[in-house]
């Protein structure tokens, strides 16, 4: 990130970016889908709806575990 200058290396935004990393691993504990995709493009979604926005977040994380997302490869068989 510091790389691409989509931030900046100063203490304030690399402390944000700690901080968003905890949230996201915190939203991925919470959403228990780790334990059952691989699914990177989930998993992102998940992590951009928490950064983003809380309402976002809780709607797709319903729509995750309404619809067994994080299942979805016993479906295929």
């Amino acid at each position: 990130m510091l790389k691409n200058q989509s931030v900046e290396e100063n203490d304030s935004d690399i402390a944000k970016v700690k901080s968003q990393l905890v949230e996201v691993e915190q939203a991925l504990v919470e959403s228990e889908i780790t334990a059952t995709t691989t699914n990177i493009a989930v998993i992102g979604a998940l992590a951009y709806y928490r950064l983003t926005s809380e309402f976002k977040y809780r709607g797709f994380l319903s729509w995750i575990k309404k619809n067994n997302i994080g299942n979805v490869e016993k479906f295929a068989y």
